[in-house]
């Protein structure tokens, strides 16, 4: 058994997907299109993104959008 094998043996995820993702979830077509090209874009700030998907009536506050884009959430590797 290789360090690799060790290392995703102890990987867990813990508790439910992050706002973001449940968002991503709710999106269909060009909305969701576009909040992931709004994720993946570094000028775009976290900010920003949360505040239009409130707008929207999404819960998704700037803290988790930073998260997300670090891979430092709940969800399933991109």
């Amino acid at each position: 058994m290789g360090l690799l094998d060790d290392i995703e043996g102890a990987h867990t995820v813990k508790g439910p997907r992050c706002t973001v993702g449940t968002t991503l979830d709710k999106l269909e077509g060009k909305d969701r299109a576009d909040l992931l090209t709004a994720l993946a874009r570094p000028d775009i700030q976290g900010t920003v993104i949360s505040k239009v998907l409130q707008g929207r009536g999404f819960i998704v506050r700037p803290e988790a959008v930073s998260r997300h884009r670090r891979r430092l959430c709940n969800c399933d590797p991109r």
